[in-house]
């Protein structure tokens, strides 16, 4: 085909067209579909999936702007005998007459909306009421229009991928499948239904269709019963889909928002009628399936494998169709900042570029045409607001993610291997459902989705390729962090149930939290910095409302405290300093707010008190003759900074408490500070929480900061730059913490015998810091915001997981969104 291609193009677009004009004569002419007819149609639907998949492989797109979005001249072909027209649609009046499922036309009115043209010499249904519309000839619409609608129809014909019971729908002239769209929305309209309704007899299974609005009922009128066949019929039918929505997959990464995908706009094009019902039936699928257990082992192997693949196949296309919208409204932000730039600098009348011009977001005069252009699917993944079925979808999310983490010892079954879909899917609900978020922390059990999250960060810790999966987790929980009643919830306790290597602790889910984000941090010293923003940031914005942390947990904050603090990673790069600062928030919610609790927290910094007195001292090779470049020539470590404190992290690393000390072992030398801790005391007054969006001058968490760059390998510190933000650093809580409980604690050890942790905590939790502090600061939640470089990463992570979940349907080397590697010798690929 690939040849075919390059050298005879215009017999690629016959094999395409009679491949299409094949299936529709099969899907139209035939009442109900026999064996055979099924089987024929799936060949057909594979060799069209083919054809595509390689016309798509071209990057230029030139043979599907010259063939496929273009009216072309018929083909030459014998024109069928006038009998045998006329008997066919004798027998289909009979058989609809018989039976009484003829619905009724559409009016005139509508039959222009519709877009399907009146037959001149029309025929009546059997007497019942005015003449059906035509099926339109093979060239009134471009071909990949008749592809598209094709597969719509594909996905609702009764015995091939709904049952044979659907058949309710046929017209009377045997051509419903072919006219299906307009028939539906003249129907609806004519019933005072809505045009873009579910129509419950084509379901493939009930669930999250649009409750009523008196009981509120999700049940829709369809039987649950499930067909292996039927099945594996959907799976290709939404594999031939996924290939045509797939352009973005062989489009470079720096034209992913604005190159234009035709496909997809034109499959979630609003006035699809079975469009809402598509929408239902792929997202009841994902979400309703359940790991069988019943101990039948032929129906496990029969059943659960083509479900299990449907269930995949089902998150993809519906992902992918509601990305479309992520990806076009990150262009038109693109589009609009480059032309306002523009304007700017040349005036108000501005040449339209050759991006904007094939995005079609411009008009004449510039003004925006995004809001015309309108995604079907993410209109109704927004019109998702009951609370049942928020919270029946969150069950059946945290219930595949559990399925995914518990996925083992269902008797031959696979596990299932949809986590990443079910992510995305979670991701899209909190960025795009403005009800979604609510609902879950103030009405669910939102530690149900805590833990999976937690573990597949924990799990993914050491996969380069599961590096896109890691950061999604994280800005789920950045996400999450926002809201009070999630950090509140972390209070609870945690009972040790992950298959997870850690240290044994009695605490709570917040220990969990700040456990396993330690791990990822060390573990992950390629990808250090984009970690810790992330995961500080978590940890920051949870901390006023952490009741308790236990020793390990305290512990392993001062570990991170640490690596942020050591000369060689500190001083690498400008923007390391705000990790500093976000370790302070930390301590200082801690001690300001939840003081009693935490007497494990102030333990552990009075122990590695010396930490926070270095940050506030000018270092030795600024203060002295030698400069930065001399120090880094004596190295002999070629390492990068961040792998090197990593590595030192590693062997300092302890998953046991501190032992149990004398005092003297906390006492420091606290005489060269004391002045300079007057200097940083916080004077600010309490006040409400206020919510700022990373407006202080720290970098949001982003995806896309991996490793060092060469300008950061390339930085030299100065004493003015140490200086400016020594100054901003909010040291003074903890700083007078440390002054004023060291000398207590040696006074007490002086008088009594103080010789066991136990005994050290009861008098930190025994003693009040009433007149010590300063006034309690406001507290400070730093939010995630929306925006392109965000969406076009979660974008290109959608693509990754379609890719290595579907390699048979990609070739390979025609991928440019992401360079494909492969695991050493393996043959997978990665």
């Amino acid at each position: 085909l690939r040849a075919l291609m390059e050298r005879r193009p215009e017999n690629l677009y016959t094999l395409t067209l009679r491949t299409v004009e094949h299936l529709e004569t099969l899907i139209t002419q035939k009442y109900k579909l026999k064996h055979e007819q099924i089987q024929e149609t799936i060949a057909c639907v594979r060799v069209l999936t083919r054809c595509v998949q390689v016309i798509n492989e071209d990057s230029e797109a030139l043979f599907e702007n010259r063939y496929l979005w273009v009216h072309q001249p018929p083909l030459p072909r014998d024109p069928p005998p006038q009998e045998s027209k006329e008997s066919t649609h004798s027998e289909t009046d009979a058989m609809a007459t018989e039976e009484g499922k003829a619905i009724k036309p559409p009016s005139e009115g509508d039959t222009k909306s519709a877009a399907v043209p009146q037959e001149k010499d029309s025929k009546k249904t059997g007497g019942e009421g005015p003449s059906l519309p035509a099926a339109p000839e093979p060239m009134e619409r471009v071909l990949a229009e008749r592809i598209i609608s094709l597969l719509y129809q594909l996905m609702f014909v009764p015995g091939l991928t709904v049952e044979p019971s659907a058949d309710v729908l046929m017209t009377a002239s045997g051509d419903m499948i072919v006219a299906t769209s307009a028939i539906l929305a003249a129907n609806a309209a004519a019933e005072g239904q809505d045009p873009n309704g579910v129509y419950k007899a084509l379901l493939w299974e009930s669930g999250l269709e649009k409750p009523s609005s008196e009981s509120g009922d999700t049940t829709a009128a369809v039987s649950s019963s499930h067909d292996a066949g039927r099945d594996s019929n959907r799976t290709v039918v939404l594999e031939c889909i996924l290939v045509c929505l797939s352009r973005p997959l062989f489009t470079p990464p720096n034209l992913l928002v604005t190159r234009r995908n035709r496909w997809a706009e034109a499959f979630v094009r609003p006035g699809r009628a079975l469009a809402a019902t598509l929408f239902f039936s792929l997202l009841n699928v994902a979400t309703n399936f359940h790991l069988p257990t019943s101990s039948l082992y032929s129906f496990l192997t029969t059943y659960a494998d083509q479900r299990i693949e449907l269930v995949d196949v089902s998150l993809q296309v519906l992902l992918v169709l509601l990305d479309h919208r992520s990806i076009m409204s990150a262009r038109d932000s693109k589009l609009q900042s480059s032309r306002r730039s523009r304007q700017e600098k040349n005036g108000p009348k501005v040449k339209r570029s050759a991006s904007e011009i094939e995005a079609g977001v411009m008009d004449i005069q510039g003004n925006s045409k995004s809001s015309e252009r309108k995604n079907v699917f993410m209109t109704l993944f927004k019109n998702l607001r009951n609370p049942k079925q928020i919270k029946e979808m969150y069950n059946c999310i945290c219930r595949l993610l559990n399925a995914c983490q518990e996925g083992t010892g269902y008797f031959a079954l696979d596990p299932l291997e949809c986590f990443q879909e079910c992510f995305v899917l979670l991701w899209k609900l909190l960025e795009e459902n403005s009800v979604f978020l609510s609902v879950i922390v103030t009405q669910c059990d939102v530690l149900a989705l805590v833990r999976p999250v937690l573990y597949f960060m924990y799990e993914c810790r050491h996969d380069a390729s599961k590096l896109g999966l890691l950061y999604s987790c994280v800005f789920i929980l950045l996400r999450l962090s926002g809201e009070r009643e999630f950090c509140v919830v972390l209070n609870e306790d945690y009972d040790g149930s992950l298959p997870v290597s850690l240290p044994v602790f009695k605490g709570t889910h917040a220990d969990l939290l700040i456990l396993i984000c330690q791990k990822v941090v060390v573990s992950s010293a390629e990808h250090l910095n984009s970690m810790l923003n992330g995961v500080l940031t978590v940890i920051s914005n949870c901390s006023p409302y952490l009741t308790s942390l236990s020793m390990i947990s305290s512990v392993k904050l001062l570990n991170l405290f640490e690596l942020v603090t050591n000369p060689k990673y500190l001083y690498s790069a400008p923007h390391h300093p705000s990790y500093v600062g976000l370790m302070l928030d930390i301590f200082n919610n801690l001690i300001q707010y939840q003081y009693a609790g935490c007497p494990d927290l102030v333990y552990a910094i009075l122990r590695r008190s010396k930490l926070f007195y270095s940050v506030t001292k000018i270092p030795a090779f600024l203060e002295g003759e030698q400069s930065n470049d001399n120090r880094e020539s004596k190295s002999t470590d070629t390492r990068p900074v961040a792998q090197q404190v990593v590595e030192e992290m590693k062997g300092k690393d302890d998953d046991d408490p501190p032992p149990a000390r004398d005092p003297p072992a906390l006492q420091q030398d606290t005489k060269d500070t004391k002045e300079e801790l007057k200097k940083h005391s916080n004077d600010k007054t309490n006040g409400n929480v206020k919510e700022k969006a990373q407006s202080d001058g720290r970098r949001p968490p982003e995806p896309a900061a991996a490793a060092e760059t060469a300008t950061t390998k390339r930085f030299r510190p100065t004493k003015q730059w140490v200086s400016s933000w020594q100054r901003k650093l909010p040291l003074g809580t903890v700083l007078r913490l440390i002054d004023f409980m060291l000398p207590k604690l040696h006074d007490r050890a002086s008088n009594e015998v103080l010789t066991s942790t136990d005994e050290l905590l009861k008098v930190i939790k025994s003693t009040t810091l009433v007149g010590v502090l300063p006034a309690p600061h406001p507290i400070v939640v730093n939010k995630y915001i929306p925006n392109p470089t965000t969406t076009s990463w979660f974008s290109t992570f959608l693509w990754g997981i379609v890719y290595l979940r579907n390699v048979p349907l990609f070739a390979r080397d025609s991928v440019q969104l992401f360079p494909v590697y492969d695991i050493e010798e393996d043959e997978e690929d990665v």
